[in-house]
């Protein structure tokens, strides 16, 4: 049995000069990882509402997101979201969690460092940013606060 493509050689000309070599996903998979905010963007949602979509890359390019509804109908889903930012804020330990984004910059967040926990979005398709952690690089506290820190083992 012939296959439709070895008759018709589509790939004969296929070039992958100019492409570059990847080595599968780019996405974060399940799991705690160090990571860095590098765009902040406004997105609109399936429902028409505005949306802050968070993205976080770590030291080697691999990216995970997170969507929150800020400015969603419904009042429940705007409260989760602005707990999940000044959550974000708060353990990136930014100046000013209450008040963000100065003179409406979204761009005033970006390069924020955290640990995040990727998980599975609830229709278990995407991974997606469940959680925030102070940030904490290759099991090193980057603690500087001269707080104790709770998460050492004895």
């Amino acid at each position: 049995m012939n296959s439709p493509i070895a008759t018709s050689n589509i790939f004969e000309e296929l070039d992958l000069s100019d492409a570059s070599e990847s080595s599968g996903s780019n996405y974060l998979p399940e799991g705690e990882h160090s990571v860095e905010l590098v765009s902040v963007e406004v997105m609109n949602t399936a429902a028409g509402d505005k949306a802050l979509k968070l993205h976080f890359a770590d030291s080697t390019g691999k990216e995970a997101g997170h969507m929150l509804n800020l400015f969603n109908k419904s009042e429940q889903a705007r409260d989760i979201a602005k707990g999940q930012l000044k959550g974000f804020l708060i353990k990136a330990k930014y100046a000013n969690p209450d008040k963000p984004f100065p003179n409406g910059n979204l761009e005033a967040i970006v390069g924020l460092k955290v640990n995040v926990i990727v998980g599975l979005d609830r229709n278990k398709k995407y991974h997606e940013v469940k959680s925030y952690k102070p940030y904490k690089l290759k099991g090193l506290d980057t603690n500087t606060s001269g707080e104790p820190n709770d998460d050492i083992p004895f």
